[in-house]
């Protein structure tokens, strides 16, 4: 039950993404939450990838630098969403779901790499 309302918690978050354009600086990081597969067919260049369906991915996401700012992609901004929610209950305060690779590719107005 706890996997349906995640899922669809997530899912629900990444309907409502921000069309506007993210603000990069030097302390933002691009996360890439889907699986090396997905990342080897397309990407946004310069991202961080952590696969989300890994078993070590809770413990990886709590590692990252806390202080620095965070947009978070995946497909279809579902596994992002969910993501966004982790680390913000995580205290991570700068986080923002980007959405889909195409989603994030143009809010970042970057070349999306394979799309």
């Amino acid at each position: 039950m706890r996997v349906l309302i995640m899922g669809f918690l997530g899912l629900f978050t990444g309907l409502f993404v921000s069309q506007a354009t993210f603000a990069v600086s030097e302390d933002t990081v691009i996360l890439d939450v889907r699986t090396p597969q997905e990342v080897s067919s397309s990407h946004v260049p310069n991202s961080k990838n952590i696969d989300f369906y890994s078993d070590t991915f809770k413990d990886d996401i709590s590692k990252l630098d806390k202080t620095k700012s965070y947009g978070v992609y995946c497909r279809s901004g579902n596994r992002s969403g969910q993501t966004v929610n982790l680390m913000k209950s995580l205290g991570f305060e700068k986080v923002e779901n980007l959405g889909s690779v195409e989603a994030a590719a143009k809010k970042l107005d970057v070349q999306c790499v394979g799309c």
